[in-house]
């Protein structure tokens, strides 16, 4: 889902440059419903995984939004590991935090995580510049169609990334 999201992700701002009229907004209907579709996949996902990890699903349900936009933020670091294992290549995933938890008594509370921001930290904010700009466009051209989708991409994007910087 990761690699597809990135694609989509990327491809939005021509898929908005091509919208000139209304019978280019027909022809490109197909595309805009696949964007509908993409929007919809990680609150099905983070959703289902709520409800599966957990008894009290529904009161987590609050968080769902949250965890939904840090789902779009992570989408290029994702879409590295999965490209990386299916290529067999070790790929160190820098951004789990890491407090030398062991055993049921370990606690992360009053552990400070800080990592220093990287390719992958630029990456995310260039990108979400991209798909804010790609909003934008979209706003101005009259294609609400796609503006959830990358507004919520953005979102996401320049919320990690800004988390990266701190």
């Amino acid at each position: 889902a990761y690699p597809l999201l990135l694609c989509w992700g990327l491809l939005s701002l021509p898929v908005v440059m091509r919208v000139e009229n209304y019978s280019a907004f027909i022809r490109l209907s197909h595309i805009m419903s696949l964007y509908i579709l993409a929007f919809w996949s990680p609150f099905l996902m983070v959703g289902y995984s709520q409800r599966e990890l957990y008894g009290s699903w529904k009161e987590r349900l609050r968080h769902l939004p949250g965890l939904v936009l840090l789902n779009f933020g992570i989408v290029p670091n994702n879409t590295m590991a999965v490209f990386s294992a299916a290529l067999g290549i070790k790929f160190p995933f820098k951004r789990t935090p890491k407090f030398r938890i062991e055993g049921r008594v370990g606690s992360w509370n009053n552990k400070f995580y800080s990592m220093r921001p990287d390719y992958m930290t630029i990456l995310e904010l260039v990108m979400g510049g991209y798909c804010l700009w790609t909003t934008i466009l979209a706003f101005i051209k009259k294609d609400y169609a796609v503006i959830p989708f990358l507004g919520l991409y953005a979102a996401g994007l320049l919320t990690v990334a800004f988390m990266g910087f701190l």
